[in-house]
């Protein structure tokens, strides 16, 4: 399984805290203030973290192999999805394993849903499995997709 991708800025953010540990361990007058306030800052951090790391289990389950069938979901939210119509209910094949990205989803008013990083999956449908019988055999599309939008097949 590959590596699991942090979001971008989770290193820079690190770093900042660290260093501003190393700063209040340094200064023997810091004030109780500026350790609650730090204690505030890695308690987040390590929320975060931690709801990055909540979708592990079913990311192991959909990447143990490249390769694994697995099934969109089919699903009609009131707001703005990116996961298309055509591919819902349609059963595809994992061929990449992207980057965790803030899924995009919105609510009905426009506003987003929260953030929610995970993992994006390249998957492949065949245009039969989309289009049935009449389509050609050899032409299929690829869909990157958030890990929500997927079940196992």
């Amino acid at each position: 399984m590959a590596e699991i991708a942090l979001p971008r800025d989770f290193d820079t953010r690190l770093a900042a805290l660290d260093r501003a540990i190393n700063r209040l361990q340094s200064n023997p007058e810091a004030t109780p203030d500026e350790v609650v306030s730090l204690a505030k800052q890695f308690e987040q951090e390590m929320a975060k973290l931690q709801e990055q790391a909540k979708g592990l289990k079913q990311l192991k389950e959909l990447a143990q192999q490249m390769g694994q069938r697995v099934r969109a979901r089919n699903i009609n939210p009131v707001g703005h999805t990116r996961l298309p119509r055509y591919v819902r209910g349609k059963l595809g094949t994992i061929e990449h394993e992207g980057e965790v990205v803030e899924l995009q989803d919105m609510d009905a008013n426009g506003a987003a849903l929260g953030k929610r990083p995970q993992h994006v999956y390249r998957v492949c449908f065949t245009s039969r499995e989309l289009w049935g019988e009449q389509a050609n055999v050899r032409d299929a599309v690829y869909v990157d997709m958030w890990e929500d939008y997927l079940e196992s097949a």
